[in-house]
């Protein structure tokens, strides 16, 4: 019990710039004032990730598995809520409003993050023998982190909702046609369908990336089960769609050099992968639609 309370101060200035955000969002403020909220709560997670290792130092290095969880916290939370803070900055001052654009459409990133922490404990949960109270409680605790800064980017980046150009009609059946997925619907689902979606869009990606010139078809059923049974695969399938999204990029004159990102994160973080491909293939999906009108 003593664990559950280590930061609780840290938790309730959390909560209180959670409060601060909600107020400025409700009266529709967007200044530089705006930024102070952000700006706390990205600082009481750098100062947690500081003082963790000290904690376990004093309770003992010897408890291999919490150490193993905790981790996660040490290094994808601070970058969730810094990625959030930065986004703010863009939004919200005019320093650095020559970024807004670019940075804008990486709005989901700290939401990502923050989820990364839940899966990476469940894991562990898998390769434990025991299964305490510890973990569910952190993976609960990053499943509402990680909805609570989906929808606080979500209102910093998109204050009047989110962009609809993909609903036009005489896009359509195009879209449907050449794997093209609203960004907002594709990350939710990743987020939270336990993992249903991504082996759905394994399928999709597969059958979309066959269009790559000069490559050899590859069975999207047999992707997605290989993806699904075989350890590690999903690391070797997803660098080598990542190539050919890269190819099929160049055709239309899009730059993109993911694959080696791809493959690094695949390895550390595998749900960002997806994302980025999957707004990259829209890209593509859109180059061909203007192409075809």
């Amino acid at each position: 019990m003593v664990y559950l309370f280590q930061f609780s101060v840290s938790e309730w200035i959390l909560l209180a710039a959670y409060v601060a955000i909600a107020v400025f969002a409700i009266l529709k403020k967007r200044n530089v004032y705006t930024v102070i909220p952000f700006a706390v709560a990205a600082l009481v997670r750098v100062v947690d990730a500081v003082r963790w290792p000290i904690f376990l130092a004093n309770v003992g290095w010897d408890i291999v598995r919490v150490d193993v969880v905790e981790v996660c916290v040490v290094l994808l939370y601070p970058l969730a809520y810094i990625c959030l803070l930065l986004l703010a900055m863009v939004q919200f001052t005019p320093l650095l409003q020559g970024l807004k654009e670019k940075v804008s459409g990486l709005w989901y990133i700290p939401a990502a993050l923050s989820l990364g922490e839940g899966v990476r404990t469940f894991l562990n949960c898998l390769l434990s023998a025991h299964f305490h109270g510890l973990e569910l409680i952190l993976m609960l605790r990053a499943l509402v982190t990680a909805i609570i800064l989906f929808f606080i980017a979500a209102w910093v980046a998109f204050p009047n909702g989110f962009p609809r150009k993909e609903k036009r009609v005489s896009e359509s059946t195009v879209v449907a046609q050449d794997g093209f997925c609203s960004m907002t619907k594709h990350v939710l689902l990743l987020l939270f369908t336990c993992g249903v979606w991504m082996y759905i869009w394994i399928f999709k990606a597969t059958n979309f990336t066959n269009g790559a010139k000069g490559e050899g078809q590859r069975n999207p059923v047999a992707s997605m089960l290989l993806c699904m049974f075989v350890p590690f695969y999903s690391i070797v399938w997803t660098y080598k769609t990542a190539r050919r999204v890269d190819m099929m990029a160049a055709e239309k004159g899009i730059q993109s050099d993911l694959g080696t990102l791809c493959l690094i994160l695949a390895i550390v973080f595998g749900i960002l992968p997806p994302i980025l491909l999957q707004d990259k293939i829209n890209a593509i999906a859109t180059a061909k639609t203007n192409e075809i009108q």
